[in-house]
């Protein structure tokens, strides 16, 4: 498992960077999920006329798609709105905090689908944000995004949901 922070982090990135600690800790060292936690999921055009696949910056000039990957537990990234509320200085922005999980590799020791338990660890990882929507489906979680190849995607062991979160920072340097 991997974390991707992003160095010297302002505006939105600084409040990102801490949720990705928060995250490492909830879901990698006390769950021991395994998952790698991306910064920024971005819509970058690969052809004109497609539409873009999810995908989280490495590093360099490294991008990773992000919705799906039967090799690793998971990914977790997020899906920052495109439109900003500016009030006195405080800027607020929903963030959609995606999960593409491999239940199977959880270690939840179960033979059930446990998609319901999945979905209630993750919004408890996020409890001090506040979660008020949660989506599900690979098709609504990354609505915008090109999906069309993924053909088991929300078939056990696989599921993709999301929770909204506002986040909030200052507009100064």
């Amino acid at each position: 498992m991997t974390v991707y922070k992003k160095n010297n982090a302002v505006g939105i990135d600084r409040p990102i960077n801490e949720l990705i600690d928060i995250l490492d800790y909830y879901l990698n060292t006390k769950l021991k999920w395994g998952v790698y936690i991306y910064h920024k999921i971005y819509k970058n055009e690969q052809k004109k006329g497609v539409l873009p696949v999810p995908q989280a910056f490495k590093s360099g000039i490294d991008y990773q798609p992000i919705f799906v990957n039967d090799t690793i537990n998971g990914e977790v990234g997020f899906i920052v709105d495109d439109t900003r509320i500016v009030n006195e200085g405080l800027v607020t922005v929903q963030v959609f905090v995606t999960f593409s999980l491999n239940i199977e590799k959880l270690g939840l020791e179960s033979l059930s689908r446990e998609d319901e338990l999945v979905m209630m660890y993750a919004k408890k990882s996020l409890s001090d944000y506040y979660p008020d929507l949660l989506t599900t489906r690979i098709k609504n979680v990354y609505a915008g995004f090109n999906t069309d190849k993924i053909i088991y995607a929300d078939m056990h062991p696989f599921i993709n949901f999301s929770y909204r979160i506002s986040l909030n920072y200052t507009d100064k340097c």
